[in-house]
């Protein structure tokens, strides 16, 4: 795997589809690229529009966890690329 791109999101329900639609239309070969999605305790319905990604997309993960702030968001995310490169993505936080 190339490329790990992470994409912290805290209640971004009305940016989320965006940023998704963006990735995955990329010139890039599903097998060279992971989505990570990071959930940092959002109360909205984010997570539920990542799980709809995810049956379309296997190169997308989703991870929650109770609300810690970006910076712990991104180590998580960090810590879980497989990719030789690592990209963060952010949606935007509400």
């Amino acid at each position: 795997m190339k490329l790990s791109i992470i994409v912290p999101m805290y209640n971004s329900e009305k940016y989320i589809r965006t940023c998704l639609d963006s990735l995955v239309k990329q010139d890039l070969c599903i097998d060279d690229y992971e989505i990570i999605i990071i959930n940092d305790g959002s109360s909205d319905n984010s997570e539920e529009i990542v799980k709809e990604y995810m049956k379309q997309y296997p190169q997308i993960s989703l991870y929650s966890q109770e609300n810690e702030g970006q910076s712990r968001v991104r180590n998580k995310g960090i810590s879980l690329a497989r990719g030789q490169y690592v990209c963060l993505v952010h949606s935007p936080y509400n």
